[in-house]
């Protein structure tokens, strides 16, 4: 942040040589910092979900308004109209004798400068705050794309290789069979000649020796039916591996595709999103540059000139010197009643300002607290004074 060059007192006399220099001033000041508030109520909403009815509650202004960040600027505005105000109501000095004299001004009582700091502040808290929103928003955006395109890419590489895979598969059962085809003579020779003599075996008729060589010949047939099938199953074993490692060569290539179309999206995304928060960090932080800019101009007033009577110089007499010396003085009343009038200006539009500033902040967060404000007191009982409430709310936000 640019450091203020702020004054820590400014007597009356800093600005009573020139008082319109210092209502263009403060007129410049106020008119950035209602502006500053307005963009951190604005900034500061978020959409939420439809709440319950509010509860009506009633609530003082005049209670609410000491918590805005300008209304220090508005007691520094008064009392510069009082000091105006006082200063021309002074009489003139008395000029006892014809010598030259230098009447300086008078001293007056010491100015506390407007305090703009804290709503700077809060303008950079919501600035940030909206930063990392937008950061947040821009985030999720990009993981919805990055996983809409991960779906879509994995749909068009396995498109890209079903043709190949049908094929894989296809070559895959016509190998089986073939295999099957091959050893079935075989295998269905030696089930059948295992069927005939399991039933020569089980047959009581079969008399004990023919039953003993019946039982060592199909003990020998099952052991060549169980070598034919175990041949059998280790060729379909090979041949599943075999194609399974194709299939997965497949889905490999497939995968990988996929993974760097992927891949190059979350990069070149990635990219996006910086740059887009870098020019969403420049639009919200133009206003506060421009405000702490303005605010390094200085809000110290020019030093007001002594007032010399040199009556040698003016060739008068001393009742000719002290008639226009009463001159100057009604001029400069005149001057500092028109400055007067004009600080008093200013101070009610800065006081409408922050009241309706007050009004509109205190009933977007009696919304957010299910609230209805009412600024006028019921007649009628049974409408809560909100008012403690609503002076926690502000302080929350406004930091006060």
């Amino acid at each position: 942040m640019v450091p203020l060059r702020l004054p820590h007192s400014i007597p009356a006399s800093r600005w009573a040589g020139d008082p319109r220099f210092a209502m263009k001033r403060i007129h410049g000041l106020k008119g950035w910092l209602l502006a500053a508030l307005g963009a951190a109520m604005a900034a500061g909403g978020c959409a939420a979900s439809i709440p319950p009815p509010p509860r009506p509650g009633w609530a003082r202004i005049e209670a609410l308004m000491s918590l805005h960040p300008a209304y220090h600027q508005l007691e520094a505005l008064r009392e510069w109209v009082a000091l105006a105000r006082q200063a021309a109501k002074e009489a003139p000095p008395n000029v006892p004798a014809p010598t030259a004299r230098t009447f300086a001004p008078l001293p007056g009582a010491a100015l506390r400068p407007p305090e703009v700091e804290a709503a700077l502040d809060r303008v950079k808290q919501v600035t940030a705050e909206e930063l990392a929103r937008i950061a947040a928003d821009l985030e999720l955006r990009a993981q919805d794309e990055i996983s809409r395109r991960a779906r879509e890419a994995d749909r068009e590489s396995r498109a890209q290789i079903a043709q190949r895979r049908t094929e894989i598969l296809r070559a895959l059962a016509s190998d089986r069979r073939q295999v099957l085809l091959e050893a079935r003579a075989e295998v269905q020779s030696l089930r059948l000649r295992v069927a005939a003599l399991e039933l020569q075996v089980g047959d009581p008729r079969t008399v004990p020796e023919e039953k003993a060589r019946a039982q060592a010949r199909l003990q020998k047939l099952r052991e060549e039916l169980a070598t034919a099938l175990g041949r059998q199953a280790d060729r379909l074993d090979a041949l599943q591996r075999r194609y399974d490692a194709q299939l997965a060569a497949l889905d490999q290539a497939a995968s990988q595709r996929a993974s760097r179309e992927v891949a190059e999206l979350r990069e070149r995304l990635q990219t996006e999103l910086e740059a887009e928060l870098d020019r969403e960090r420049a639009r919200l932080a133009a206003p506060v540059a421009a405000a702490a800019r303005e605010m390094t101009l200085g809000l110290e007033l020019p030093q007001p000139i002594p007032l010399v009577i040199a009556p040698a110089a003016t060739g008068m007499g001393p009742p000719q010197r002290s008639a226009a010396l009463r001159r100057q003085w009604a001029s400069r009343s005149r001057d500092m009643s028109r400055a007067a009038n004009d600080l008093s200006r200013l101070s009610k539009e800065l006081a409408d300002s922050i009241t309706r500033d007050t009004r509109i902040a205190a009933e977007a967060l009696a919304r957010a607290n299910h609230w209805r404000l009412i600024w006028t007191k019921p007649a009628r009982g049974g409408v809560k004074d909100v008012t403690p409430q609503a002076q926690k709310w502000l302080r929350d936000y406004w930091g006060a």
